[in-house]
């Protein structure tokens, strides 16, 4: 009588219970990276708002504007990076004594942001910036700055208006985006 090799069955056994773990990792770390991340609140007052791109996203820029006219920051940086950017919001009076600075990153990604940011917030020594963008994009944005500018980095997750679409879009790209920025080690 011939032996029955049972290595077929346990191998498949084995390669379901890999992709199970794998996708329960992925689904964590989706949900604690991208969807609700842990963001810590901002103070009353840093040197600098910082609206990553794009923008226009989920209220983003309404936030930044908002948090400068009651007197969060000085300054509000807003990154151009996005098609169609109305140039004129560089523009909006904010309050008297307040600046806006807009700027397109080269390269146009959040690593680019954020070595821009970094630059400015050294030349204009700087020790606290918050960044708002949307809530999806926050924490990787806020983990990219800090590689690149030694001061206190705040982050708000801005989500206004989302649609589904949009969220299962960036959940999948934040996916490969967070392995991209934890292999950096450095602001380039």
């Amino acid at each position: 009588m011939p032996r029955r090799s049972f290595r077929g069955p346990l191998l498949a056994k084995a390669v379901v219970r890999l992709l199970l773990i794998l996708i329960i990792g992925w689904s964590v770390a989706t949900y604690f990276l991208v969807v609700r991340p842990s963001l810590q609140s901002p103070p009353r007052h840093v040197d600098a708002v910082v609206v990553l791109g794009p923008a226009s996203v989920a209220g983003a820029l309404n936030l930044g504007i908002q948090d400068v006219r009651r007197g969060a920051a000085t300054t509000l940086v807003i990154s151009t990076a996005e098609a169609g950017f109305d140039n004129h919001l560089c523009n909006v009076l904010l309050r008297p004594g307040a600046r806006t600075v807009c700027f397109f990153p080269h390269p146009a990604t959040t690593a680019g942001e954020a070595q821009f940011v970094s630059v400015l917030a050294r030349r204009s020594k700087w020790s606290s910036v918050t960044v708002i963008t949307g809530r999806y994009h926050a924490a990787r944005a806020a983990f990219l700055l800090r590689r690149c500018f030694a001061g206190r980095v705040y982050a708000v997750g801005a989500d206004r208006g989302l649609r589904w679409s949009t969220w299962i879009r960036q959940i999948f790209y934040e996916s490969g985006a967070w392995p991209k920025a934890l292999a950096r080690h450095d602001c380039s």
